[in-house]
This record gives structure tokens, C-alpha cells and sequence, in this order.
């Protein structure tokens, strides 16, 4: 598995942090979807800004750093889960989509 993601979304605010990553570069959903989060990027430490998931970079001391965004509304926020579910599944599997993708979704 290429990248495993802890994740949790309470209200509009989602949260996680990167459980084990190898090296997956840039990932992004096609330009006609919808998605509230649509690119996933390696950069310099883990990060969630509204529209990109960034995972472990350059950093290295910052690698098991916690990433938060907090979205303008709850349906917002629980798209943005699952656009980052179908970015991980993309990661780790782009030409099927697994059962166990890597993210655990915590409730």
C-alpha cells in the first residue's frame, strides 16, 4: 500500500494525519468532478487547505504532523472525505478500486 491515511471529520472540520506513505508524487481527480478536494500532492509536510491534500515531503521532521481544515459547512466537509477517499484509492490502486483502500474513516 502506497498511502494510509487516519482520518476523521466532526462537524465541518475534517482531520488526520498520514499513518505510512511511500513515494505517490501528484494525484488529482478529473477537472468535470465536483470535488470539493481534487489534487493530492508529496510537499514539504502534511497539510489540508480546502483543495489540496498534502502528504509527507520534505520535511522529514514533520512527517507525522496532524492536518486540519475546518470547511465552510458539514456537506462540504463530508465531501471533501470522500473525495480524498477516491484520491488514496487512485493512489494506491489506479487501475481498480480496492476494498481496503488505505483510509480508515473514524465516526
Amino acid at each position: 500500500m502506497k498511502l494510509k491515511l487516519g482520518i476523521q471529520r466532526v462537524g465541518s472540520i475534517v482531520f488526520g494525519r498520514v499513518l505510512e506513505q511511500e513515494e505517490i508524487g501528484f494525484r488529482f481527480l478529473s477537472p468535470d468532478n465536483a470535488a470539493t478536494i481534487d489534487r493530492i500532492v508529496s510537499s514539504a509536510c502534511p497539510d489540508l487547505d480546502g483543495q489540496w491534500l498534502f502528504v509527507r515531503g520534505s520535511s522529514k521532521d514533520r512527517d507525522d504532523d496532524w492536518f486540519a481544515y475546518d470547511f465552510s459547512d458539514e456537506p462540504t466537509a463530508i465531501q471533501a472525505v470522500k473525495d480524498i477517499e477516491k484520491l488514496v484509492k487512485m493512489v494506491n490502486s489506479p487501475t481498480e478500486a480496492p476494498d481496503d483502500c488505505g483510509l480508515k474513516i473514524v465516526q
